[in-house]
């Protein structure tokens, strides 16, 4: 007999709750980290309560909720209630994390809830006047990013047990181990993450960044997340260098762990013949051209400038990033509004911090499409194979790995449409809508002017429900959705017959 046999077993919503006592507790502390600033800044003294507070009630309730499952054996959960303890786990998080900005003073309710899920979900809309805010709350912004850009599940799936762990390990869109464990899989992601963004950090600060912005940077371009230390952006230390240094860790951060380590490890090979990979050489050979051509269109007539303009914003956009070095790409006109929302749609790669339908779906849909041109195009008796390079490695394609990626773009496409039809109900224009639903589903933060401090607060929520989706994908919330929904209906048959029995017995 194992050991855990003879322990008492738990399960159901007894079970969610008690796992998301460690999500909340995380936020707890992570909601605390931002006080470590205070001795290089301590004018902002005054704002240690309103970290302190909501971290400690967290903790203690996320300590509380623990219990629930404490020393007990986890049943098996029934069919995805993986995927509401992820989505709840998230909503709270949410919730928890909106507090400090609104002790502050500086948020109201609704631009808390929207700053936070935009910090959590590494999008990097902002509707505050960041020059404005105390470096604490700048911190924490970023802080967010961090903890986001990781998973919020990934530490929390570490420190359950290795099957239920995993389930909501992939039911936060991570599908691949780096390690035969989890907690080692979880050690090297952490380890991966912070080596770049302490490389990240001296680099800006070498090219002459100051060390607070060089951190908030780093973590921002590594988590793909966009949220800047000042209302100008990036583009207050606008140099080559910088734009360089932030190309190279976007890119990172939009690349799979799992490939990371494989760069890392010096595995070539099986880096530059994975799919993605392949995708992203693509779009660079097509849109870099396409965005310095029209960047010479009256925004610089130095051909090397607008190259690198066009490389930096191909990449903000692809890696779903959303820093901005220039105006002209919070655009105003089409030519340069459609190839963004394309490369809004595709997204980075699976697996990274990124948005998107990620990659591997893109290069399934481009596949697709070619390989059915092909079959109208030959002797239908033949028979192929449809492969695709995954991790430098040929796999096979079914039906349903097409099936379900061209699913995926087209409920992807239909939200990004709801979401843009609800923002001209509030009187934006459609172009200007399209854009800001399309950057929101994908979490990249580029805004046409829509999102600001003054933003109806109905197009604030429509977002706020995108990059939640966005960051938790599709699927889960549907499947999650539909979970709650069936748990709500049997909960009240249980409940009617329970009642029936009860009134039956009082007639007797």
């Amino acid at each position: 007999m194992h050991q855990g046999d003879s322990k008492p077993h738990v399960g159901g919503y007894r079970m969610i709750i008690g796992s998301m006592g460690y999500a909340v507790v995380m936020m707890g502390a992570v909601v605390m980290l931002p006080l470590l600033v205070l001795p290089f800044y301590p004018h902002e003294a005054k704002y240690w309560w309103c970290f302190v507070v909501p971290g400690v009630i967290s903790i203690a309730a996320g300590l509380l909720m623990s219990r629930l499952i404490k020393g007990k054996k986890l049943t098996r959960l029934r069919l995805n209630r993986d995927t509401v303890m992820v989505v709840l786990a998230w909503i709270s998080a949410i919730f928890i994390g909106a507090v400090p900005f609104m002790l502050s003073g500086f948020y109201g309710f609704t631009h808390a809830i929207f700053e936070t899920t935009s910090g959590l979900s590494t999008t990097g809309f902002t509707v505050a006047d960041v020059d404005s805010l105390p470096n604490i709350i700048i911190m924490y912004r970023s802080m967010l990013h961090l903890v986001g850009g990781v998973g919020l599940i990934l530490i929390m799936s570490a420190v359950l047990s290795e099957v239920y762990g995993m389930k909501l390990y992939n039911a936060e869109g991570h599908m691949e181990r780096l390690e035969p464990n989890l907690l080692h899989s979880a050690r090297t992601i952490l380890a991966i993450y912070a080596g770049y963004i302490v490389g990240g950090t001296v680099l800006y600060v070498i090219f002459g960044m100051p060390v607070f912005d060089a951190l908030n940077y780093s973590i921002s371009a590594v988590a793909t997340g966009g949220f800047a230390t000042s209302n100008e952006g990036i583009t207050e230390f606008g140099s080559t260098p910088i734009y360089l240094v932030s190309i190279v860790l976007m890119i990172l951060g939009g690349t799979n762990f799992l490939i990371n380590l494989f760069l890392i490890k010096g595995k070539l090979g099986r880096v530059i013949n994975h799919c993605e990979t392949k995708l992203v050489i693509g779009l660079f050979a097509v849109f870099v051209p396409v965005f310095t051509f029209i960047l010479l269109q009256g925004f610089t007539d130095s051909l090397p400038d607008a190259i690198l303009h066009a490389t930096f914003q191909l990449t903000t956009t692809y890696t779903t990033t959303g820093f901005c070095t220039t105006g002209f790409f919070v655009p105003q006109q089409a030519s340069a509004m459609f190839p963004m929302v394309m490369l809004m749609v595709i997204g980075a790669a699976a697996g990274s911090t990124a948005g998107g339908i990620k990659e591997y779906r893109a290069s399934i849909v481009i596949k697709s499409i070619l390989w059915h041109i092909r079959s109208k195009s030959t002797d239908k008796r033949s028979i192929r194979t449809d492969k695709i390079s995954k991790f430098g490695k040929k796999e096979q394609l079914t039906y349903i790995d097409k099936e379900e990626s061209l699913v995926y773009l087209i409920l992807h496409l239909f939200i990004v449409a709801v979401g843009s039809w609800i923002m001209t109900m509030c009187g934006y224009s459609f172009q200007d809508s399209l854009f800001d639903s399309a950057s929101a589903l994908g979490t990249i933060g580029l805004s046409s002017g829509i999102t600001n401090g003054d933003t109806h607060k109905v197009v604030l929520w429509v977002e706020i429900v995108e990059m939640l989706i966005a960051r938790l994908e599709i699927y889960v919330i549907i499947l999650s959705a539909v979970r709650l929904f069936g748990d709500a209906a049997e909960g009240v048959k249980l409940a009617a017959k329970k009642a029936k029995r009860v009134f039956s017995k009082s007639e007797d």
